[in-house]
């Protein structure tokens, strides 16, 4: 695993610029998009469209999905625990 990365932890909802811009001006390393649903087609389409844009303008991003229940308070914070304990040599936004 390489250190010292840009890593962001971005939940997903229905703007996409407000999760792909702070990553193309932060120039984040890696991502992990946390959606509420795996079968939410709303939600999926904001995902493609947020891959997409990414690709196109920062092709060099490493993109993660995360699927978990938002109004679980418990699993979001046990998600957001594990990614922060996997990624803690790299700075995360």
């Amino acid at each position: 695993m390489q250190k010292d990365l840009r890593v962001h932890i971005a939940p997903v909802g229905y703007e996409t610029m407000r999760v792909t811009e702070p990553l193309i001006q932060q120039r984040a390393d890696k991502v992990y998009l946390i959606s509420h649903n795996r079968d939410d087609k709303h939600a999926k389409e904001h995902l493609q469209k947020i891959d997409a844009e990414l690709k196109d303008k920062h092709e060099s991003i490493e993109i993660e999905c995360i699927h978990l229940n938002f109004w679980d308070l418990y699993e979001c914070i046990e998600e957001f625990r594990d990614i922060i304990l996997k990624e803690k040599e790299n700075r995360i936004y």
